[in-house]
């Protein structure tokens, strides 16, 4: 029988192998580049991920624009794009299960009740599920005035059975 293989130490398991840039003399070492890249993909912001290595971000993005660091570059999105996904998990959690949010009376802290985002449900559903949900957005046609007029004779057919029946109201007014 085989033994279940050790659970991955490595918090992104996920991010391409780098392949360090060559040594410099301003410390970007390989493990600190890979320090960096765990970093960046946990938090999914630059500046914090290179103060978590001891390095400005500056000098990340120097780096990432050397020749030869065409590696640590791939690698460098392949982090981001990990912080995406989580921060698309993070929206997704949050619109399940609300924020808690503290109720104050008279300036005393009396407890919390839990906020919810129809704004973010909305968006989520409308970008998860396009077919059921509507989209948002008519990608064909980008013209702002051609997505009210398609609304407008989208909508026609059900103010067909209307006609004239405000005229008497008016009229009467």
């Amino acid at each position: 029988m085989t033994e279940p293989a050790p659970p991955q130490t490595s918090a992104t398991p996920a991010l391409p192998a780098t392949v360090p840039v060559k040594l410099r003399l301003d410390g970007w070492t390989a493990a600190r580049q890979r320090q960096f890249l765990d970093a960046l993909a946990d938090c999914g912001c630059v500046s914090i991920a290179a103060r978590a290595v001891g390095m400005s971000k500056e000098s990340a993005y120097r780096l990432r624009r050397r020749a030869g660091a065409e590696g640590f570059a791939r690698a460098w999105d392949g982090a981001i794009a990990h912080g995406i996904r989580r921060l698309g998990d993070a929206a997704l959690e949050r619109a399940l299960l609300g924020e808690e949010v503290p109720v104050y009376h008279k300036g005393e802290l009396v407890g919390t009740r839990r906020r919810y985002s129809d704004r973010l449900t909305t968006f989520l559903l409308r970008h998860h599920n396009p077919a059921v949900y509507g989209d948002p957005y008519d990608h064909n046609l980008t013209n702002p005035r051609d997505r009210l007029s398609r609304k407008v004779r989208d909508f026609a057919p059900a103010l067909d059975g209307l006609d004239g029946a405000f005229d008497a109201e008016t009229d009467a007014g």
